[in-house]
């Protein structure tokens, strides 16, 4: 009885300590336009506060964050919410499900704050949640060399440069969806050769993004000598070389990406890059 008596009370003063500093929590972790948002992420770090203090990175300024890697905090989100779907997907306990519904709810309100938008555009973006284990989308890209250019085509949505690629299409190999989306894009025959580099999204100098990518890079081979042409999603597709490349379009193709390419079609025995 003591014993328990005892540990109530230490279970108790936990609480109120916590609840005591759980604004300052919430705007040091959590720094939000929004009061409420901040504290409502306090709980997330319950116990956890001194361990992810210490091993939080410096933050860096705004005229270097445009081209550092994904902000800690939104991985944080992000595998918040897998968990949160993964639990609501094979949770049976009502208790379990319950907690998993609002870490969710948290994960999508933290998006949504870091990313300056309504909620309702984070939960459309993930239309699967709670339907399955949650995975990384797929997204494959098609390097065609010839000579010193590089075949990239302009996006309609955002007016930017890529890479000829796209998400891969269910029922479809890697390859096969590559070269599937050079003859969308750019109205090219072309051969799949050789997977250069495999890259996580997250990990590179992308734009950040709320969805988990792994990124596909295949060398193509062109199998015929067309001119390349626009198509529905693009308005614009020419040869480019390194040194005169156009504005990209960052969150689909990067400049190291490109580089890689040229790299791998000097170099017929170098590795693939992977993460």
């Amino acid at each position: 009885m003591l014993a328990a008596t005892i540990g109530c009370g230490l279970e108790f003063y936990d609480f109120v300590t916590f609840a005591f500093f759980a604004i300052q929590i919430g705007h040091a972790f959590f720094p939000s336009h929004d009061r409420y948002l901040s504290l409502m992420g306090a709980p997330a770090l319950a116990g956890k506060v001194p361990q992810i203090w210490l091993a939080m990175p410096p933050r860096p300024s705004s005229a270097i964050q445009e081209y550092a890697m994904e902000p800690q905090w939104l991985t944080y989100a992000k595998r918040l919410q897998a968990l949160a779907s993964t639990g609501l997907y094979f949770g049976e306990s009502a208790f379990d499900r319950e907690r998993y519904h609002e870490i969710g709810e948290i994960a999508h309100a933290m998006l949504a704050d870091l990313g300056n938008v309504p909620i309702a555009r984070i939960t459309d973006l993930v239309p699967d949640f709670a339907r399955g284990y949650p995975t990384p989308k797929v997204d494959v890209r098609g390097a065609v060399i010839d000579g010193d250019g590089v075949l990239l085509v302009r996006e309609r949505s955002d007016g930017g440069w890529t890479l000829p690629g796209g998400f891969a299409d269910v029922g479809i190999s890697p390859a096969k969806n590559t070269e599937k989306e050079v003859r969308e894009e750019a109205g090219l025959n072309v051969s799949a050769r050789r997977l250069y580099a495999v890259r996580h999204k997250a990990s590179h100098p992308y734009p950040p993004d709320p969805i988990d990518f792994y990124k596909l890079f295949f060398l193509c081979d062109r199998l015929d000598h067309a001119a390349p042409r626009a198509g529905i999603e693009t308005d614009g597709a020419d040869f480019f070389r390194l040194d005169a490349l156009p504005p990209l379009s960052r969150g689909r193709t990067i400049e190291a990406d490109l580089a890689a390419a040229f790299e791998f079609a000097a170099d017929p025995g170098k590795a693939t890059l992977f993460d």
